[in-house]
Parts: structure tokens; sequence; C-alpha cells
């Protein structure tokens, strides 16, 4: 293991202004995700990516993220304090928040049933979505 994510697997040739930085099982909805919030926009385009691994970050592809993209979603399974808080402070400390350009969501899917995480993952999608549509 290398510590590097996967490059994005779901990416439109027009303009990524969305990135989802998936770290666990929710790369397929993530995938899905980026669609529904396509469809619902055409003109709005989302590159996913699989992090793969928490540690080390894969400050390369945060990195390209950032720089690529207005907003960024991290998306786990987890805690309060996981993958999406360690972007973020790795965001802050590369000057990537400097600008004010950047808009960072942090998602974290706490234990559950699967049909119980996957429609709280949709409504919080839903919020996360109108947060992206004011932003843009």
């Amino acid at each position: 293991m290398n510590g590097r994510g996967q490059p994005p697997n779901h990416t439109r040739t027009s303009t990524n202004q969305v990135a989802i930085l998936n770290l666990g099982t929710r790369l397929a909805s993530s995938v899905e995700a980026a669609r529904k919030l396509e469809l619902t926009n055409p003109d709005i385009g989302v590159t996913v990516a699989d992090a793969r691994f928490m540690k080390p970050l894969d400050i390369v592809l945060i990195r390209a993220l950032a720089e690529e993209h207005s907003v960024l979603v991290t998306i786990e399974e987890g805690s309060v304090g996981g993958f999406g808080d360690h972007v973020l402070h790795f965001l802050a400390l590369d000057g990537q928040l400097d600008k004010g350009t950047l808009k960072v969501v942090v998602w974290v899917g706490l234990g559950g049933k699967p049909t119980t995480l996957i429609a709280l993952f949709c409504w919080r999608l839903d919020f996360v979505c109108g947060f992206v549509f004011y932003w843009l």
C-alpha cells in the first residue's frame, strides 16, 4: 500500500466544479450522487475520487481536487474528527482555504442499517446539493 488514492472514476468533461472525495464503502453512492447532481443541473460537472486510505493522506490528490474545483465534499463512515477533518486540516495548512474560493463539506455517515444510511445519505446529498447551487 502506497497511501495513494484512486484517480477519479467518474468525471465529466465539462467544467468540474464539484469534487466528491470518498473514503470507504460509499463509493457507488458517491458516483450515484454525482450523476444525480449533474442531472439536476447540467451546468455542474462533478468529479468522484476514491481516497482508499486515511493515513497517510494522499495530499497530491487532495491538492489537485482543491485547485480544480469550487466545492469539495468528503464522504466517509465513522465518526466526527475522522477523514474529512484531516482533509480540512490539510487544506487549511496548505493555504487552499486562504483565497475563500473553495467550499468544503464534510459528510460523516454514522453506523446503522444500510437502508437507513442510504436514506440519510440521500437526504444529506439533497442538503449538500442545495449548498452547492448556492455557492456556485
